[in-house]
């Protein structure tokens, strides 16, 4: 088990998002097991990009997809997707310090390019986590963005029981505030909201203008990531001349304490070896990536009102987020 992991194969139960089958030239090995794989990209492309927030967030994405296995209380452990989140399997890349390997390539296909994945953990390091709260609810993408027009804070949003089925209000509970306990309905304060996305769909020249500065963006990016690629591919053969180096003085030393030095710097050579690699790996296609960025943006800030209608919680949140900088005042007359 111990050689054929070091061979990049994955000796041990499928991750989520992989199964095992038997693969022309080598054996048993993980493929892609849809539609949980492409569930497991949308996660890791959310967190890289921001659109989950925090783990939390991307717990609760994976919690509306109904083609995701779950236990019995429906809900998927927070736990179980940051450890999800945190394995670079996902990455075309096999770690197992138990055996001393390192971030080494692997055979099967990754879910994610290491870029992405890169960036994810970045994201991940950079907040501590959260119990997930009660109050990002999806019954209510709009609540943390919508004011009380009379104070400027944030509204409340819940359910109130009626005589015969629940209702879903927004409501201020700041102390002081005239409109204090005030309840507006949530389909009044969504449709308003629309009202104001649809007016936000930008005139046809300026969309001519967002198309052109987008692909000068994108040009500009290409250059830059060849640029990337080119001094990668030197770090990379510095990196193996070192490696060659060091094993050449380890085979001539009878020292067990230089023994011991050379191969801690070793494991650290081959541990950025196998980083270099797979960021050569991920660039292979600089352009298609850019392109499809670019078209994601494109569509975004050309309707923003069809991302909203796509129904989708993140999706909402998302246009929250990105189209307003900050809190929405709505007032009950006026929207």
């Amino acid at each position: 088990m111990q050689a054929r992991a070091k061979a990049g194969y994955w000796v041990f139960p499928a991750p989520a998002g992989y199964r095992f089958d038997q693969v022309n030239g080598h054996g048993k090995l993980i493929v892609r097991d849809e539609p949980k794989a492409s569930i497991v990209t949308d996660l890791f492309e959310g967190l890289a990009s921001g659109r989950f927030a925090s783990i939390t967030e991307a717990k609760r994405y994976i919690d509306t997809r109904a083609d995701w296995p779950k236990p019995a209380s429906g809900k998927i452990p927070i736990q179980s997707v940051l450890d999800i989140a945190r394995r670079p399997i996902y990455a075309g890349l096999i770690d197992l310090p138990c055996w001393n390997l390192r971030l080494i390539p692997a055979q099967h296909e990754a879910l994610v390019d290491y870029e992405t994945w890169q960036r994810a953990q970045a994201r991940l390091d950079g907040r501590t986590l959260a119990p997930v709260r009660q109050d990002a609810h999806r019954d209510f993408p709009l609540r943390g963005h919508v004011a009380c027009h009379c104070c400027g804070t944030a509204m409340t949003a819940g359910w109130s029981k009626g005589r015969g089925k629940y209702y879903a209000y927004f409501t201020c509970q700041t102390k002081g505030c005239a409109r204090k306990g005030k309840s507006i309905r949530k389909e009044k304060v969504e449709s308003a909201f629309e009202t104001l996305l649809r007016d936000l769909t930008p005139a046809p020249e300026l969309i001519a203008v967002l198309k052109s500065m987008i692909s000068d963006l994108q040009k500009s990016r290409e250059e830059t990531g060849k640029e990337n690629l080119r001094i990668r591919k030197r770090d990379l053969a510095a990196i193996e001349a070192k490696i060659a180096k060091l094993v050449d003085r380890l085979l001539d030393t009878d020292s067990a304490t230089l023994q011991a030095a050379f191969e801690k710097k070793l494991n650290e050579f081959e541990e950025s070896r196998a980083n270099l690699k797979a960021q050569l790996a991920g660039s292979d296609d600089l352009t298609a990536r850019y392109s499809r960025i670019s078209r994601t943006a494109i569509a975004f800030l050309t309707n923003p009102l069809k991302l909203w209608k796509s129904g989708a919680f993140a999706h909402q949140k998302t246009v929250a987020r990105l189209a307003f900088s900050s809190l929405i005042p709505y007032h009950p007359e006026t929207g």
